[in-house]
């Protein structure tokens, strides 16, 4: 008896690309959920903590001091979510102040999620003239948020300053100029506990960071978070002569369309510096006593000496 030979079936061109798109998209969503889970480290009694969320192409920093926690931006309208996640994982239950440096959608897009869930005390946003108010739908649900949640909102000048307690001083450093633009209408933000410090640019360009350099502010930092996602438009040798940073990261996303970080800028910023990236280590954490500053993340381990 002769056997039957099983004829194999030949599969179309668009029934392997789907299949492959498919395959593709389970791995992508397993990596992600993976990521997305992964446990966050407890912030040592006594000590602060500098959280860079990976939002992607976007912006979120959470600060848990001794006292009080703070949440400068939250990413793209999608990214909410992601936030909440993460402060869920790192045990923040309510924020004491939230930040939007900027009215662009990849850094007060999530906020309006993050308000509508948690309690928040104060949100900071800039003050900004008649020609640069956004009609964005996006920033729009920000403030319906605010004024939904009841929480407070202040536009705080340059100056300012917000004790985070055990020694934790939060210091609004710009803009110190009439913004010309959303980017140089962050907010700038400085933070200082014992000898450790920290510099948060948003997405301030050039012309914002000469004018705050100039008004005197003191810059000097051992780590800085750099402008506008490394673009060139930001970080220029002005802003890093003053602040002299040990290191520098940005929160970007690895497939950006931007091409970020640009050459120029990681040429000015690596000459002072390591550069941590969230889409190479993911979420980015610093922890310090005041005077030794460790840094984790997804293959990173560092040590930073604030003394």
């Amino acid at each position: 008896m002769t056997a039957r030979r099983r004829r194999k079936t030949k599969l179309k061109p668009l029934e392997l690309l789907a299949l492959a798109l498919v395959a593709a998209a389970a791995l992508l969503w397993e990596q992600w959920s993976a990521k997305s889970a992964a446990p966050v480290l407890a912030r040592p009694e006594g000590q602060l903590a500098v959280h860079v969320i990976d939002v992607g192409q976007g912006l979120s920093v959470l600060i848990d001091a001794p006292e009080k926690t703070v949440l400068i931006d939250a990413g793209e309208n999608d990214k909410g979510g992601v936030v909440l996640g993460y402060l869920e994982r790192a045990g923040i239950d309510h924020l004491d102040l939230a930040i939007g440096t900027h009215a662009h959608s990849d850094h007060i897009g999530g906020l309006d999620t993050v308000i509508n869930a948690i309690p928040v005390g104060t949100v900071f946003l800039g003050d900004l003239p008649d020609d640069l108010v956004p009609a964005t739908k996006t920033f729009t649900d920000l403030l319906d948020a605010i004024e939904n949640s009841g929480c407070a909102v202040h536009s705080p000048a340059a100056g300012e300053t917000v004790d985070l307690g055990g020694g934790a001083l939060l210091t609004v450093l710009g803009p110190v100029m009439e913004p010309d633009s959303l980017n140089n209408s962050s907010i700038v933000t400085r933070l200082d506990f014992g000898e450790a410090s920290f510099l948060f640019m948003g997405d301030a360009e050039e012309e914002s960071e000469e004018a705050i350099a100039k008004s005197g502010a003191w810059l000097e930092c051992d780590i800085l978070g750099a402008g506008h996602h490394g673009s060139n438009t930001s970080t220029h040798e002005t802003l890093l002569r003053a602040a002299e940073p040990k290191a520098v990261f940005i929160s970007l996303s690895s497939d950006n369309s931007y091409g970020f970080p640009h050459k120029e800028f990681v040429k000015r910023a690596s000459a002072y510096g390591t550069i941590y990236r969230t889409d190479l280590s993911g979420d980015i954490m610093f922890t310090t006593d005041g005077e030794t500053i460790h840094v984790a993340g997804n293959g990173l381990e560092d040590t930073i000496d604030a003394r």
